[in-house]
């Protein structure tokens, strides 16, 4: 049921996942208890689904909860807790909540730093998350530096590959002068650095057909 769910999601029919993720939570709860892993997984699908689907309110009621009974169950420094931390720092920037979602997104990139590493793969998406997270707050003197820190350490983790030097480029790309033609003052002094960065990472995506001059 959970597994047709997640498919039905994955090609657009909200419609039909959603009853599905409502009924295998249901069932789950009554079945194992509310904080057993089953049923906590299939609560969060089901937030994922109210997400998907435009329905914030319902879906960050849920995440809030799994989060809470996640870190009461695992402890605040297990994966699965990172996990739902990270969700529910994503639904707060979805419904334009950055004053939620960044002090989260904070928190879970210390904690998963802390337990994981710095250059882990996860740690890496947080990192990129907190980055956007700051950018669409206007945070650009906090968002630009930690755009360059991910690249550098997925450069050094994964290799300069098509996708990093899209993603690394694309990132920096959308906080330049060039598209922010009037930068905030206390952001001035990052772009030449920001840019040379950028630059690389274009040049290696052109190089590859990714993108064109």
């Amino acid at each position: 049921m959970n597994n047709l769910a997640i498919a039905y999601r994955a090609v657009g029919k909200l419609e039909l996942a959603l009853p599905l993720y409502e009924q295998a939570f249901t069932l789950r709860k009554a079945s194992h208890g509310a904080d057993h892993p089953d049923t906590l997984t299939s609560q969060n699908n089901l937030a994922m689904g109210y997400k998907a689907a435009g329905k914030p309110d319902q879906a960050l009621l849920l995440f809030e909860e799994v989060l809470r009974l996640r870190k009461a169950k695992l402890g605040a420094d297990h994966p699965d807790t990172f996990t739902s931390m990270s969700n529910l720092a994503g639904a707060y920037r979805g419904a334009d909540s950055s004053e939620r979602a960044i002090p989260l997104y904070e928190e879970t990139l210390t904690r998963i730093r802390a337990k994981l590493g710095g250059d882990h793969p996860e740690t890496l998406t947080v990192m990129n998350n907190l980055a956007v997270a700051y950018k669409r707050s206007g945070k650009l003197d906090l968002a630009l530096p930690l755009y360059e820190e991910t690249l550098k350490l997925r450069k050094a983790r994964l290799g300069m590959d098509p996708r990093t030097a899209t993603m690394g480029w694309t990132s920096m790309r959308d906080c330049s002068p060039v598209v922010l033609c009037t930068p905030p003052r206390s952001t001035w002094k990052a772009w030449p650095s920001v840019q040379a960065t950028a630059s690389q990472a274009y040049s290696t995506a052109a190089s590859r057909g990714l993108i064109h001059a």
